[in-house]
């Protein structure tokens, strides 16, 4: 279980920008049996928690995911106002690589704080401020420069370098074939979708620290600290065009444009050349786990599939 630290006075950004930070205070309310209440929280929380050791006295749940998965968010506020988010991840290695690579993005102010971890539960900063409606002008700009930021980070020892592209193309077509027997693209849709990822395919793509999931409901405009990142479980190792893909296929052409202009100017590594491929492989990712999970918004990635395959939509979309 990772410690929760509570440095003194208040941390600081460069430029000055100050983060929150979990400052011990006196031992939690007592619930009648000696035990602090469990406000309905998992158990590995309920641990972080007793050992932060604050009086909790509102708990609100903040995500609705899919009844096969574990997976929440919790709004937890503590007597003195303070506020801090709890996170269940799906599992307790998912939970230690968000923990270990956001412990390497301290200095960084467009990514929220993880404070402590037990088991699969984080307990990160919460920041005040509403999620954007949508991502566009500005704002796009300066999640390309965020992302380039993360993209330039250096591998710890034993990440390799460069995704292969191979492995790649196999991975997507899985995804592509896993859509045609569910019924999302017709035989012919993915044997021309096929196609174009062999075409496409590079021979290998730069990997660094990626976000996996760069969109307008997980960023928020901090008034000090710019535009931050809130929803970090999906943080990994990866190839960096597949991050941009995964921006770029949930925005219009324009915004698209605004933030690529903002990674190229902030020195973003990606092989930019590369990006038809990877953005076709983060449509069919979305696609396929977006149906996997029964999520909400399956049918926006098979759009753009369906554009780029031509033809009529899915066997599913018209039934």
């Amino acid at each position: 279980m990772g410690g929760i630290v509570a440095p003194p006075g208040r941390e600081t950004y460069p430029g000055g920008m100050e983060s929150t930070d979990p400052i011990v205070g006196p031992a939690p309310e007592q619930a009648a049996d000696g035990q602090a209440p469990s406000h309905g929280l998992p158990a590995p929380l309920q641990r972080l928690l007793a050992e932060l050791g604050r009086e909790l006295v509102d708990v609100e749940r903040v995500t609705a995911r899919p009844s096969r998965s574990p997976k929440a968010a919790w709004r937890l506020e503590f007597a003195d106002g303070s506020l801090c988010k709890g996170r269940l991840l799906i599992d307790e290695p998912s939970a230690a690589r968000v923990e270990a690579i956001a412990g390497r993005l301290k200095a960084e102010p467009g990514i929220a704080r993880v404070w402590a971890r037990d088991g699969a539960a984080l307990l990160e900063e919460w920041l005040p401020g509403t999620p954007l409606a949508c991502l566009e002008g500005a704002q796009a700009e300066a999640c390309g420069g965020l992302l380039a930021r993360l993209h330039a980070l250096p591998l710890p020892e034993g990440e390799p370098a460069f995704a292969v592209g191979e492995e790649a193309l196999a991975e997507l077509c899985a995804r592509l074939a896993g859509l045609c027997q569910a019924g999302r693209l017709s035989a012919a849709q993915c044997q021309r979708l096929e196609q174009r990822a062999v075409r496409l395919c590079p021979a290998r793509g730069r990997r660094s620290v990626i976000h996996f999931d760069a969109c307008a409901e997980n960023l928020l405009q901090h008034a000090t600290r710019g535009l931050v990142l809130i929803d970090n479980e999906t943080l990994r190792y990866g190839p960096c065009g597949l991050d941009l893909g995964r921006a770029l296929w949930r925005i219009s052409e324009q915004a698209g444009a605004r933030l690529l202009a903002g990674y190229r100017q902030a020195g973003g590594p990606a092989q930019l050349e590369l990006l038809p491929f990877w953005l076709l492989s983060a449509q069919a990712a979305s696609a396929w786990f977006r149906w996997r999970d029964a999520m909400p918004g399956a049918e926006e990635p098979l759009r753009g599939l369906w554009e780029t395959a031509g033809g009529e939509p899915g066997l599913v979309a018209l039934g």
